[in-house]
C-alpha cells in the first residue's frame, strides 16, 4: 500500500494517515498540521482524486479496477 501512497504529496499522505489510521477528523488533523479545516479538506480530496486517477484502469470487460 506504501507504494500506491507515493503518487501523493508528502502532506496529502499525511492528511490520509491522520485521517483513516488514527481516526483523526478534519478539525484535529488542521490542529496538529497549523492549518485550517478547510485546507485539510481541500489536501484530503486532492489525494483522493489524484489516487483515482493515477490507479484506475479500464478493464478487459470495459469495467473500471484498481491497478496496484
Amino acid at each position: 500500500m506504501q507504494e500506491c501512497l507515493q503518487v501523493l504529496t508528502g502532506k496529502q499522505r499525511q492528511v490520509l494517515q491522520m485521517h483513516f489510521e488514527e481516526e483523526m477528523g478534519f478539525g484535529e488533523i488542521a490542529e496538529a498540521m497549523g492549518c485550517t479545516p478547510s485546507a485539510v479538506r481541500e489536501m484530503y480530496h486532492r489525494a483522493i482524486h489524484r489516487l483515482r486517477k493515477h490507479f484506475h484502469v479500464q478493464d478487459k470487460r470495459g469495467g473500471y479496477a484498481i491497478a496496484c
